[in-house]
């Protein structure tokens, strides 16, 4: 039983976004793609946060190089890579990109989650408790997010790495930054984009809350002198209500300029769903009836365990608002299907599937812009017995669950 419920979490990151039928590209979308001024920027970001992405399992700086060099992106090559910190042991990684021709331009870029590493980096998948956000203005009470989200964000913060353009050896992020903003000369800006595709999309909120939090304890820096984009793509709402209030009020600081969007697909689980709404996804996801019942029966569990950990999330944006977007999916499933071997077996032999929506490729799609290339990370494991990485022993299924504290069906 236990497996079986723990099996369904890794089905569950696999699956995300799949719908109940898989229908024809549609040709139109929620926003006009030739005529909204945003557009271009966010293909631009999307494109950033693909290329971050694609190393989630590994340290490979000088393939996340040669794709920021790549001209036939939307990033155009314009992008070069300045900081790259990564934590191999936990699987974080960040970067630092800086514009090429627009001056002090610079992006921050984070990693999603694995579906091949959930167990190896459940800790950061944590969500039945959770922990104050300290990176926030000493006058403020510190806003509550999920305990896993705060050990990722204190594990990048923390994460040190050489920059040796600005000659740092060992900085952190805020050490780069702090480094560029005492360069910076009376009559500049800084822009500062946040950006990236899942849970590094819900990684680009905290991030540009804590970065605007160090910006805001800088000393005579004029209003406006900082700008600061915030791009969430189909990031899970990992954020209890008051965290909510507070990153959505950033927007009316009138001394640093600061602006967030959320876009997500129709239909994507993470944006969507997951964590608090995980009922509602097991009717979206195309399950047979025995498989449906379990799934059911799963998240009947997990809001069981959110509830009596007291535990409620919001995302920051809600379907409707100005500052979501919410996206026809233009991608085409036998494009952008990733196959795991003929069958892929998850719980009980039920389901076989293909999952495609909730691809980073999907969303630069959908925004008319051109898919990074996949590499061999991305193509789907079998989900195998002997594949011990995706499927641990008992004793560590057994530490699972007592670390998630999940309340078990019997």
């Amino acid at each position: 039983m236990k497996i079986k419920y723990l099996m369904l979490i890794v089905c569950i990151f696999t699956l995300m976004g799949c719908k109940k039928e898989m229908v024809a590209p549609e040709k139109s979308n929620t926003v006009n793609l030739k005529s909204d001024p945003t557009i271009n920027e966010a293909v631009e970001m999307i494109t950033l946060g693909s290329i971050s992405s694609k190393f989630i399992n590994g340290d490979r700086e000088d393939e996340a190089k040669a794709l920021l060099a790549d001209e036939s992106l939307a990033t155009k090559g314009n992008w070069e890579l300045i900081w790259y910190g990564y934590k191999s042991l936990e699987s974080v990684q960040a970067m630092i990109v800086k514009h090429k021709t627009i001056p002090n331009t610079y992006a921050v870029l984070t990693t999603g989650q694995s579906p091949t590493n959930v167990f190896a980096q459940y800790q950061g998948l944590y969500v039945f408790g959770t922990h104050d956000f300290e990176y926030v203005k000493s006058s403020s009470k510190a806003p509550q997010i999920a305990t896993g989200l705060h050990s990722l964000i204190k594990l990048i913060v923390e994460t040190k790495a050489d920059c040796s353009s600005l000659g740092l050896k060992d900085a952190t992020m805020w050490d780069v930054f702090r480094k560029i903003t005492q360069d910076l000369k009376e009559t500049d800006k800084l822009t500062v984009y946040v950006s990236g595709h899942s849970l590094g999309g819900t990684n680009s909120v905290m991030l540009g809350t804590y970065l605007h939090t160090k910006f805001s304890g800088l000393e005579n820096i004029p209003d406006n002198k900082i700008n600061m984009k915030v791009y969430d793509f189909a990031g899970p709402a990992l954020y209890c209500q008051s965290m909510v209030d507070y990153f959505r009020n950033l927007s009316n600081d009138t001394h640093i300029s600061f602006v967030s969007y959320l876009y997500s697909t129709e239909n994507d689980v993470p944006p969507n769903y997951w964590p608090q709404n995980l009922l509602g996804m097991s009717e979206e996801l195309p399950l047979s009836t025995i498989m449906r019942f379990t799934v059911k029966e799963f998240a009947k569990a997990f809001n069981k365990s959110l509830d009596l950990a007291g535990v409620q999330y919001k995302q920051i944006y809600e379907i409707g608002e100005p500052n979501r977007v919410v996206l026809k999916n233009l991608a085409d499933p036998k494009t952008f299907k990733v196959e795991a071997g003929k069958n892929i077996t998850f719980v009980d032999g039920l389901t076989n599937y293909y999952c495609w929506n909730h691809f980073a490729s999907s969303y630069i799609t959908s925004l008319g812009g051109k898919p990074v290339p996949l590499n061999d990370d991305e193509k789907a494991k079998v989900v195998t017995e002997e594949n011990t990485h995706i499927i641990p022993d008992q004793n560590f299924i057994d530490k699972v669950i007592k670390d998630q504290g999940l309340v078990m069906p019997n």
